[in-house]
C-alpha cells in the first residue's frame, strides 16, 4: 500500500486523457519503515529513497529535498575522466 503525493492518473476527471501523471509514492517497506519513489509518466520508477526512515516526516521530507533542489540541480558528467 502506498500513498501518493499530490497526483493523479489523468482521464479521471473526464478530459479524455490517458496514461499517469509522473508522482512520488510513499510506502513502508517490510520492516514497516517509510521510503519513497518517484514514478514517471510511463509508470516506471526513477528514483527512490535508497534509505529507509522510521518516521513519515523524515521520509516526507525527503521527497520535499528532491522536489526544491532536484530542478536546479547540474549534472556532474564523472564519465569523462
Amino acid at each position: 500500500m502506498y500513498t501518493a503525493i499530490g497526483l493523479t492518473r489523468l482521464g479521471e476527471g473526464g478530459d479524455g486523457g490517458e496514461g499517469l501523471v509522473a508522482q512520488f509514492e510513499l510506502d513502508k517497506n517490510a520492516q514497516g519503515q517509510f521510503i519513497w519513489r518517484f514514478r514517471a509518466n510511463n509508470g516506471r520508477i526513477v528514483a527512490d529513497s535508497a534509505e529507509s526512515y522510521y518516521n513519515r516526516a523524515d521520509c516526507e521530507n525527503g521527497i520535499n529535498i528532491v522536489k526544491r533542489e532536484g530542478p536546479m540541480a547540474a549534472v556532474k558528467d564523472l564519465t569523462a575522466r
